[in-house]
């Protein structure tokens, strides 16, 4: 089974339940569960522990949450097949070093140093979540403090803030509405703007795309959530990053594909895997006034073809860099819509 690790939450979870139904006396309870939406709740069972043979732990016994209905359809996201999440609990008295650049993870003992490369800042562990303070340039060209931001290894995209968590975040006066994502819960609906500036630790990024989401008092207050928003894979994967729970400590180091200015989807189509090697890919969502949409690629579209070679020759990272090539730059694709063939021409540009 394959599993994601995701330093975003705070329990381990399997997606499919029939899974676990082929044990008996499985479930302890059903629980209610916060979707990723922070908007509704999702019903599961918590299980006693489960047997789990994982590389260099071994055997662990591992209690899991269980969707009674599978929503989150994360293999057609990713393109593989991904069964659930691995939350960083079972890490928590280890040091996790995260080499985004070479997709590995280290478990160093509790006594390692990271070296001088490494730049180091406090973070604070909540319900074995990592979180730290950072800065943005908005609106007033003033730089704001953000107490509360997630360090999510779970989440694809670079900036989430939630508005209303705090008087001093704000939407952007230039946005487009558009779906930010998918979690539990289903589709992630809110606004994508641009920070001119945003810093944490040592380093700052420029003109980031960042993702606006208006959460709901009641059930934010239920579930006492105090994150302003996440910071996500697209750009924690600019470093090696080391997770120290124990010290609350979290440190930094620039890989060689860092950029203090991120690479961002210049088509607004957002992409799905489907087929039974998840090397069909469709279209699920086109951004309104996108290269997408002046082309005439509509949702649902099957993409057949980027510039006359078969998609089936790519996994879905290589699709999403196709996606993201300079503005001005033309994609040439071939779609199956309703069964028929046809071409559609992009001319690349910034979604905002």
């Amino acid at each position: 089974m394959h599993f994601i690790f995701d330093t975003g939450a705070e329990h381990h979870l399997l997606f499919d339940h029939t899974y676990t139904d082929l044990f008996t006396n499985t479930y302890l309870r059903e629980v209610k569960i916060m979707g990723a939406d922070l908007q509704q709740e999702v019903n599961a069972w918590i299980t006693k522990p489960m047997e789990f043979n994982i590389p260099v732990f071994g055997t662990l016994q591992l209690p899991l949450v269980v969707l009674q209905q599978e929503l989150f359809h994360l293999n057609q996201i990713v393109g593989e097949d991904i069964h659930g999440i691995l939350s960083a609990s079972m890490f928590s008295h280890h040091l996790i070093q995260i080499d985004f650049k070479n997709h590995f993870i280290t478990l160093l003992p509790i006594d390692y140093e990271p070296g001088k490369k490494f730049s180091s800042c406090d973070i604070t562990v909540i319900k074995n979540k990592p979180y730290l303070s950072a800065y943005y340039t908005g609106i007033n060209s003033t730089p704001t403090k953000i107490p509360t931001l997630l360090l999510d290894t779970g989440a694809g995209l670079p900036l989430l803030l939630y508005t209303g968590s705090s008087s001093d975040i704000q939407i952007p006066e230039k946005t487009i509405s558009g779906k930010l994502g998918t979690g539990l819960g289903g589709l992630l609906n809110g606004y994508i703007g641009k920070l001119p500036e945003f810093s944490f630790c040592d380093f700052t990024f420029k003109n980031v795309i960042s993702n606006y989401q208006e959460l709901n008092p009641l059930l934010t207050n239920k579930e006492q959530v105090i994150k302003q928003g996440i910071i996500g894979n697209q750009i924690l994967d600019q470093f090696t990053v080391v997770f120290d729970y124990i010290h609350q400590k979290v440190y930094f180091k620039p890989n060689k594909n860092f950029k203090q200015e991120l690479d961002i989807d210049c088509s607004g189509l957002s992409i799905i895997a489907g087929g039974p090697d998840l090397r069909n890919y469709y279209v699920r969502f086109v951004v309104p006034g996108s290269a997408g949409e002046l082309a005439g690629v509509m949702e649902g579209d099957q993409i057949k073809w980027i510039n006359k070679k078969p998609t089936k020759w790519y996994n879905m990272n290589q699709i999403q860099r196709f996606l993201q090539k300079d503005e001005g730059k033309k994609l040439n694709l071939g779609l199956i819509r309703n069964g028929q063939k046809l071409n559609a021409t992009l001319i690349l540009k910034k979604i905002i």
